[in-house]
């Protein structure tokens, strides 16, 4: 006797094959969904690791940012305690650099002139 040659009978010859199809399809598509579901986690588990890289790096940024500025308030605290005169017009010269540096137009007067600032197309 041998089984390769099984048939079913001929009155369940279409509900037979209409079985194996539908458990065929079946497992087709639980494949696929376990697929899908594999790749959606990997990407997932990827972006979420790059995501958390991005947000250590940036926290170690503000960290080494906040720590030199400390430093460089103490530098100029230890500074200002030493000469605070000197210190305040170095902050002011620092100050007025950064500040002209981002400025289009500039006048420098002595100090008790004036300008007629209409000549400029400026309104007072």
């Amino acid at each position: 006797m041998s089984l390769t040659e099984a048939r079913p009978p001929a009155e369940v010859a279409a509900d037979f094959s209409a079985a194996q199809a539908a458990e065929s399809q079946r497992d087709r598509r639980g494949n696929e969904a376990r697929t899908q579901a594999e790749t959606t986690v990997t990407a997932a588990r990827a972006t979420a690791g790059s995501r958390l890289e991005t947000a250590r790096a940036a926290s170690q940024r503000k960290l080494l940012g906040s720590r030199a500025g400390a430093q460089r308030f103490l530098a100029l605290l230890a500074e200002a305690r030493r000469s605070p005169e000197l210190t305040a017009q170095r902050i002011y010269l620092d100050t007025m650099k950064a500040l002209l540096g981002r400025v289009r137009r500039k006048i420098i007067l002595p100090p008790g002139d004036s300008v007629d600032l209409t000549v400029l197309g400026i309104e007072e």
